[in-house]
Protein backbone atom coordinates (compact mmCIF):
# COMPACT_ATOMS: atom_id res chain seq x y z
CA UNK A 1 0.00 0.00 0.00
CA UNK A 2 2.97 2.26 0.81
CA UNK A 3 4.56 1.54 -2.53
CA UNK A 4 0.90 2.39 -4.58
CA UNK A 5 0.70 5.38 -2.68
CA UNK A 6 4.06 7.36 -3.14
CA UNK A 7 4.30 10.80 -4.89
CA UNK A 8 2.70 10.46 -8.45
CA UNK A 9 3.81 12.51 -11.02
CA UNK A 10 1.46 15.96 -11.50
CA UNK A 11 0.22 15.96 -15.38
CA UNK A 12 -0.79 19.05 -17.07
CA UNK A 13 -4.01 18.62 -19.10
CA UNK A 14 -5.53 21.55 -21.50
CA UNK A 15 -9.24 21.80 -21.48
CA UNK A 16 -11.47 23.36 -23.48
CA UNK A 17 -15.04 23.87 -23.18
CA UNK A 18 -17.49 23.48 -26.18
CA UNK A 19 -17.98 26.28 -27.57
CA UNK A 20 -14.89 28.36 -28.16
CA UNK A 21 -12.78 30.53 -25.80
CA UNK A 22 -15.33 33.07 -25.19
CA UNK A 23 -12.85 35.32 -22.75
CA UNK A 24 -9.91 34.41 -23.96
CA UNK A 25 -8.44 33.18 -21.25
CA UNK A 26 -6.29 30.83 -19.34
CA UNK A 27 -7.23 29.69 -15.90
CA UNK A 28 -5.17 27.23 -14.06
CA UNK A 29 -7.62 24.58 -11.98
CA UNK A 30 -5.68 23.80 -8.55
CA UNK A 31 -8.78 21.50 -6.98
CA UNK A 32 -8.12 19.30 -4.05
CA UNK A 33 -4.55 19.74 -3.00
CA UNK A 34 -4.92 19.11 0.15
CA UNK A 35 -2.32 21.04 1.65
CA UNK A 36 0.83 18.85 -0.32
CA UNK A 37 2.85 18.64 -3.37
CA UNK A 38 3.11 22.55 -2.78
CA UNK A 39 6.88 23.15 -4.79
CA UNK A 40 5.65 20.55 -7.84
CA UNK A 41 2.34 22.68 -8.09
CA UNK A 42 3.59 26.23 -7.85
CA UNK A 43 5.93 25.27 -10.59
CA UNK A 44 3.40 23.37 -13.13
CA UNK A 45 1.28 26.70 -12.20
CA UNK A 46 3.49 29.10 -13.19
CA UNK A 47 4.92 26.98 -16.07
CA UNK A 48 1.78 27.74 -18.05
CA UNK A 49 1.38 30.90 -17.67
CA UNK A 50 -2.57 31.38 -16.74
CA UNK A 51 -4.85 34.42 -16.73
CA UNK A 52 -5.94 33.50 -13.55
CA UNK A 53 -6.19 31.10 -10.69
CA UNK A 54 -9.28 28.93 -9.73
CA UNK A 55 -9.13 27.23 -6.10
CA UNK A 56 -12.96 25.05 -6.09
CA UNK A 57 -12.19 24.17 -2.77
CA UNK A 58 -9.64 21.51 -0.41
CA UNK A 59 -6.94 23.60 -1.20
CA UNK A 60 -5.90 23.30 2.67
CA UNK A 61 -7.74 21.66 5.64
CA UNK A 62 -9.25 22.26 9.37
CA UNK A 63 -9.24 26.24 8.88
CA UNK A 64 -11.04 26.75 11.93
CA UNK A 65 -7.70 27.25 13.00
CA UNK A 66 -8.18 24.14 15.58
CA UNK A 67 -7.72 20.62 14.99
CA UNK A 68 -10.74 20.01 13.10
CA UNK A 69 -12.18 17.02 12.61
CA UNK A 70 -10.25 16.42 9.27
CA UNK A 71 -6.44 15.88 9.42
CA UNK A 72 -5.35 17.22 12.81
CA UNK A 73 -1.87 16.01 12.05
CA UNK A 74 -1.87 18.66 9.39
CA UNK A 75 -2.61 21.70 10.64
CA UNK A 76 0.99 23.04 10.86
CA UNK A 77 0.96 22.48 6.87
CA UNK A 78 -1.37 25.12 6.60
CA UNK A 79 1.29 28.01 7.03
CA UNK A 80 3.20 26.15 3.86
CA UNK A 81 -0.58 26.75 2.13
CA UNK A 82 -0.77 30.10 3.04
CA UNK A 83 2.76 30.60 1.50
CA UNK A 84 1.88 29.04 -1.84
CA UNK A 85 -1.45 31.14 -2.09
CA UNK A 86 0.67 34.12 -1.61
CA UNK A 87 3.12 32.98 -4.71
CA UNK A 88 0.17 32.27 -6.80
CA UNK A 89 -1.32 35.67 -6.22
CA UNK A 90 2.42 36.77 -7.89
CA UNK A 91 1.55 35.10 -10.90
CA UNK A 92 -2.06 35.59 -11.94
CA UNK A 93 -5.20 36.64 -9.67
CA UNK A 94 -6.83 34.06 -7.42
CA UNK A 95 -10.25 33.15 -6.74
CA UNK A 96 -10.54 30.81 -3.60
CA UNK A 97 -14.19 29.00 -2.90
CA UNK A 98 -13.92 26.55 0.39
CA UNK A 99 -14.63 22.88 0.24
CA UNK A 100 -15.74 20.10 3.08
CA UNK A 101 -12.15 20.19 4.39
CA UNK A 102 -12.20 23.96 5.20
CA UNK A 103 -16.04 24.01 6.24
CA UNK A 104 -15.27 25.69 9.30
CA UNK A 105 -12.99 28.79 7.91
CA UNK A 106 -12.33 31.63 10.78
CA UNK A 107 -12.02 34.74 10.67
CA UNK A 108 -7.79 34.66 11.52
CA UNK A 109 -7.74 32.02 8.33
CA UNK A 110 -10.03 34.62 6.52
CA UNK A 111 -7.70 37.40 7.05
CA UNK A 112 -4.49 35.16 6.13
CA UNK A 113 -5.92 34.27 2.68
CA UNK A 114 -7.17 37.46 1.71
CA UNK A 115 -3.66 39.04 3.09
CA UNK A 116 -1.88 36.59 0.78
CA UNK A 117 -3.83 38.25 -2.13
CA UNK A 118 -6.81 36.02 -2.80
CA UNK A 119 -10.31 36.56 -3.63
CA UNK A 120 -12.27 34.45 -0.82
CA UNK A 121 -16.00 33.31 -2.50
CA UNK A 122 -17.87 32.20 0.66
CA UNK A 123 -21.74 32.24 -1.36
CA UNK A 124 -20.29 35.03 -2.75
CA UNK A 125 -19.55 36.77 -6.61
CA UNK A 126 -17.64 39.32 -8.16
CA UNK A 127 -16.87 40.92 -11.77
CA UNK A 128 -13.78 40.00 -12.80
CA UNK A 129 -11.94 41.23 -16.00
CA UNK A 130 -15.22 41.23 -18.43
CA UNK A 131 -17.17 38.65 -16.57
CA UNK A 132 -18.41 37.71 -13.06
CA UNK A 133 -16.96 34.60 -10.72
CA UNK A 134 -18.32 33.62 -7.49
CA UNK A 135 -18.76 30.68 -5.31
CA UNK A 136 -20.95 28.74 -3.72
CA UNK A 137 -20.02 27.34 -0.12
CA UNK A 138 -19.71 23.37 -0.30
CA UNK A 139 -20.58 23.10 3.99
CA UNK A 140 -20.12 20.05 5.29
CA UNK A 141 -21.84 17.91 8.05
CA UNK A 142 -18.97 17.77 10.32
CA UNK A 143 -18.57 13.39 10.93
CA UNK A 144 -20.44 12.81 8.05
CA UNK A 145 -18.31 13.68 4.74
CA UNK A 146 -19.98 11.31 2.54
CA UNK A 147 -23.08 13.50 2.11
CA UNK A 148 -23.67 16.90 1.28
CA UNK A 149 -26.40 19.37 2.20
CA UNK A 150 -28.23 21.71 0.13
CA UNK A 151 -25.76 25.11 -0.83
CA UNK A 152 -27.53 28.45 -0.56
CA UNK A 153 -29.81 28.37 -3.32
CA UNK A 154 -30.89 32.15 -2.59
CA UNK A 155 -27.59 33.03 -3.11
CA UNK A 156 -27.22 30.91 -6.51
CA UNK A 157 -30.43 32.25 -7.89
CA UNK A 158 -29.14 36.64 -6.91
CA UNK A 159 -25.79 35.39 -8.84
CA UNK A 160 -27.53 33.45 -12.06
CA UNK A 161 -29.53 36.68 -12.64
CA UNK A 162 -26.21 38.94 -13.10
CA UNK A 163 -26.13 39.68 -17.15
CA UNK A 164 -23.00 38.35 -18.99
CA UNK A 165 -20.82 35.38 -18.72
CA UNK A 166 -20.99 33.82 -15.00
CA UNK A 167 -18.08 31.79 -13.80
CA UNK A 168 -19.01 29.40 -10.73
CA UNK A 169 -16.75 27.59 -8.47
CA UNK A 170 -18.30 24.48 -6.67
CA UNK A 171 -16.43 22.13 -4.97
CA UNK A 172 -18.88 19.26 -4.80
CA UNK A 173 -20.16 18.28 -8.52
CA UNK A 174 -23.47 16.17 -7.28
CA UNK A 175 -25.19 19.04 -6.67
CA UNK A 176 -25.25 20.35 -10.34
CA UNK A 177 -28.15 18.33 -11.73
CA UNK A 178 -30.55 19.96 -8.97
CA UNK A 179 -29.20 22.97 -8.09
CA UNK A 180 -26.86 24.56 -10.20
CA UNK A 181 -27.76 23.07 -14.07
CA UNK A 182 -31.23 24.89 -14.04
CA UNK A 183 -29.95 28.31 -13.38
CA UNK A 184 -27.60 28.63 -16.65
CA UNK A 185 -24.34 29.27 -15.69
CA UNK A 186 -21.90 29.64 -18.38
CA UNK A 187 -19.42 27.86 -16.51
CA UNK A 188 -19.13 26.05 -13.07
CA UNK A 189 -15.94 24.28 -12.31
CA UNK A 190 -15.88 21.40 -9.52
CA UNK A 191 -13.28 18.99 -7.49
CA UNK A 192 -14.07 16.79 -4.51
CA UNK A 193 -14.56 13.41 -6.50
CA UNK A 194 -10.41 12.75 -6.45
CA UNK A 195 -10.83 11.51 -10.09
CA UNK A 196 -13.27 8.35 -8.78
CA UNK A 197 -9.59 7.31 -7.05
CA UNK A 198 -9.46 4.30 -8.87
CA UNK A 199 -10.42 4.43 -12.78
CA UNK A 200 -11.43 1.65 -15.09
CA UNK A 201 -11.10 2.86 -19.18
CA UNK A 202 -12.97 6.15 -18.59
CA UNK A 203 -14.57 5.50 -15.10
CA UNK A 204 -14.02 6.08 -11.87
CA UNK A 205 -14.96 4.17 -9.45
CA UNK A 206 -16.19 5.80 -6.01
CA UNK A 207 -16.20 9.71 -5.23
CA UNK A 208 -17.69 10.71 -1.69
CA UNK A 209 -21.48 12.45 -2.08
CA UNK A 210 -21.90 9.85 -5.71
CA UNK A 211 -21.10 6.71 -4.15
CA UNK A 212 -20.10 3.77 -6.29
CA UNK A 213 -19.48 4.55 -9.99
CA UNK A 214 -19.99 8.30 -9.89
CA UNK A 215 -21.20 10.13 -12.79
CA UNK A 216 -19.07 13.39 -12.07
CA UNK A 217 -15.68 12.55 -11.70
CA UNK A 218 -13.24 14.41 -14.04
CA UNK A 219 -14.06 16.10 -17.46
CA UNK A 220 -16.48 18.58 -19.19
CA UNK A 221 -20.27 17.57 -18.95
CA UNK A 222 -23.45 19.38 -20.12
CA UNK A 223 -21.07 21.12 -22.22
CA UNK A 224 -19.99 23.80 -19.21
CA UNK A 225 -19.06 21.70 -15.53
CA UNK A 226 -15.54 21.12 -15.44
CA UNK A 227 -14.82 18.44 -12.62
CA UNK A 228 -11.29 18.61 -12.24
CA UNK A 229 -9.80 15.39 -10.90
CA UNK A 230 -7.12 16.80 -8.39
CA UNK A 231 -4.01 17.38 -7.20
CA UNK A 232 -3.21 15.43 -4.66
CA UNK A 233 -4.76 12.92 -2.02
CA UNK A 234 -6.37 13.17 1.79
CA UNK A 235 -6.44 9.13 2.15
CA UNK A 236 -4.28 6.01 2.76
CA UNK A 237 -6.56 4.86 -0.34
CA UNK A 238 -3.86 5.45 -3.31
CA UNK A 239 -4.76 6.72 -6.63
CA UNK A 240 -4.81 4.45 -9.23
CA UNK A 241 -4.64 4.88 -13.08
CA UNK A 242 -5.34 8.27 -12.16
CA UNK A 243 -2.72 10.70 -11.50
CA UNK A 244 -2.64 14.27 -9.94
CA UNK A 245 -3.83 16.34 -12.49
CA UNK A 246 -3.60 20.48 -13.17
CA UNK A 247 -6.38 21.37 -15.52
CA UNK A 248 -5.46 24.28 -17.47
CA UNK A 249 -8.83 25.08 -18.77
CA UNK A 250 -9.85 28.04 -22.07
CA UNK A 251 -12.49 30.65 -20.79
Amino acid sequence: MTRLNRPQALKIEYWRLPGGTRLGLRAAVVADLHNRNHDRVLAAVRSVRPDLILIPGDFMSALDGENGPYAPDERHTNLAGFELLRRFCETAPVYYSVGNHEFAVNDENRRRIRAAGAVLLEDAYVRADGFWIGGVNSAIIPGDHLHTPAPNVRFLRTFAREKGYKLLLSHHPEIYDRYIRPLGFDAVVSGHAHGGQWRVGDHGIFAPGQGLFPRYTRGIYDRRLVVSPGLSNHTFVPRLFNPPTLVVLGL
